[in-house]
């Protein structure tokens, strides 16, 4: 989703619709340009709850990662990319771990 003008934020990451059963979750995604070029060395920042947020940088692809800790129930996980000039891009994902018994 894009808010601001010039860069765009998109989860690679194949999100499952039913729950997961590891505690852990990889999460990918590519910020690029309006032209479809990579952005480099944007900040990316993933919220979950009320934990402290992950950060990462985009590489010279444009691409980022985090393995992202999960808790039993329902994960409303945010992915934040922005830039200094104010482009901020926004992604959430609603993620649901079943604990194993």
């Amino acid at each position: 989703t894009m808010l601001g003008a010039g860069l765009v934020l998109t989860l690679t990451s194949v999100l499952p619709k039913a729950p997961v059963h590891e505690e852990k979750l990889h999460l990918a995604g590519l910020v690029k340009n309006n032209a479809g070029t990579p952005a480099p060395a944007v900040p990316v920042y993933l919220l979950i709850g009320q934990k402290d947020p992950l950060r990462t940088t985009t590489d010279v692809n444009g691409a980022f990662s985090f393995d992202v800790p999960l808790s039993p129930g329902s994960n409303l996980i945010k992915v934040v990319a922005g830039q200094p000039d104010g482009d901020i891009m926004t992604e959430s994902v609603d993620v649901n771990y079943a604990a194993p018994a």
